[in-house]
């Protein structure tokens, strides 16, 4: 147990792929969609149709799109917000309550670019699309301070040990190659198919380091303490299929299925490594997997004097491909979009997710909301924008091994001891993301 009178902050020097959160520690940040309009709606998309950036989650979705020529710029910007506390303790081992030792919060931006065009003779269309757009984002920053158990008041605290630090940068990035044709059957029953061909590519820089300040050098003695680094590049290629189907069953209902298999990329890491010694660098190769998605969903047109759309999608992800430790997951969307007379939108939504998990903790369920509209800027031009809003709060190990800072005169009473499942970190975690995109139609 950590008895601490501020901040002791204290984890294990092991290899992360961080991505936003550092709870995504493999996967990355994967990104559903860069439509703010999918976004306001909860990100449902599969029976969407209303944006260039739908046919990222279903490529048939081109086949429905109301012009000819498409074109879309899309920006998107994710605050992270992380606290992470430790239990305390009184005299006798009874729990008090949750002490925050480290905040961090950080914003991580990314960019996606796409453009379409359609032919048809009325019965037969056929679209034609290419988009660039990251799908994994490994963004992370991490730093906390280390401070021993003198006593504090209003006016001073315990001094600092060390520093401790996490960054992570870079991506996944897909160029995609989208096609969808469609058969009409009269004027209201239309199927349309999909498939999207994206070749992928990208890198991550990750470092994380602990530096001791000069007065954890001073207390241990000269030549004692060493700064510790770890540091590694990784680098993946591969290729990604995704087939999707839409079918107009009514005026009023239309149905949505969208199918990505298992993606495995070829992983390359180098790594080098510094504690007490320095280590040549290593150079492993890998495999990097994304899993099984299968995507259904449905938008139903009531009726209604002004236009009103209620969309809904369920996705399935096999997480299990990647490790049999991991849980597959279940992830639900919901949607509305309702036109105050002729006026601008109004888009809401809500969305259930988890988050893959381990053995120990299971999967995390974090739930968003959402909320956007739309501007007209000129003719053909239109400014769409979204906010989401999201929570979760797990259980997990420290960052930093509590016995890395066991040295002779930085500790006054205690001797710092590692900390297992019996004894976890609380992270709480809030994301808020701001999303818009330009689209151009003709």
């Amino acid at each position: 147990m950590k008895k601490i009178s501020l901040l002791i902050v204290i984890a294990s020097l092991i290899i992360n792929i961080c991505a936003y959160s550092l709870f995504e520690d493999q996967s990355g940040n994967y990104i559903h969609s860069f439509s703010a309009r999918t976004s306001a709606m909860g990100t449902t998309g599969a029976a969407g149709g209303q944006s260039l950036f739908d046919s990222s989650i279903n490529p048939s979705n081109l086949s429905f799109l109301e012009r000819d020529f498409n074109a879309d710029l899309s920006l998107n910007f994710v605050n992270n917000e992380d606290d992470r506390s430790i239990p305390l303790y009184n005299f006798f081992d009874s729990y008090i309550d949750n002490a925050t030792y480290s905040n961090n919060s950080n914003i991580f931006n990314n960019t996606a670019v796409g453009a379409s065009y359609r032919l048809s003779n009325g019965t037969f269309g056929f679209t034609a699309g290419m988009m660039y757009r990251p799908i994994i984002d490994f963004s992370s920053i991490y730093d906390e301070q280390v401070r021993n158990d003198a006593s504090s008041d209003a006016d001073t605290y315990p001094p600092i040990l060390a520093k401790n630090a996490i960054k992570g940068e870079g991506s996944i990035d897909a160029y995609s190659l989208m096609l969808s044709s469609s058969y009409s059957f009269n004027e209201i029953n239309k199927l349309a198919l999909g498939l999207e061909l994206a070749f992928l590519d990208g890198s991550q820089d990750y470092k994380k380091t602990i530096n001791w300040t000069e007065f954890a050098h001073t207390a241990a003695g000269q030549g004692v303490l060493n700064d510790s680094l770890y540091k590694a590049n990784y680098n993946y290629d591969g290729l990604m299929f995704k087939l999707g189907a839409n079918y107009n069953l009514n005026r009023r209902l239309r149905l949505g299925f969208a199918f990505q298999p298992k993606a495995t990329l070829d992983m390359t890491v180098k790594s080098h490594k510094e504690f007490d010694i320095i280590y040549p660098e290593e150079k492993l190769e890998g495999d990097y997997i994304l899993p099984t998605s299968i995507r259904w969903g449905l938008t139903y047109l009531p009726r209604n004097p002004f236009k009103t759309t209620f969309q809904m999608d369920m996705e399935y992800k096999k997480y299990s491909e990647i490790s049999k430790f991991y849980d597959d997951t279940y992830a639900v969307f919901v949607g509305m979009e309702h036109y105050i007379g002729r006026a601008m939108p109004l888009r809401l939504g809500f969305k259930h997710e988890q988050s893959f998990g381990n053995a120990e903790i299971g999967a995390i369920s974090m739930p968003t909301v959402s909320a956007g509209t739309a501007f007209p800027i000129a003719k053909n031009l239109v400014l769409n924008i979204s906010g989401e809003f999201s929570t979760r709060t797990y259980e997990c190990l420290d960052l930093f091994h509590d016995s890395f800072y066991d040295h002779n005169g930085l500790w006054r009473t205690i001797k710092p001891k590692d900390r297992g499942w019996e004894n976890p970190d609380k992270v709480e975690e809030q994301f808020l993301k701001v999303q818009t995109n330009l689209s151009y139609t003709w």
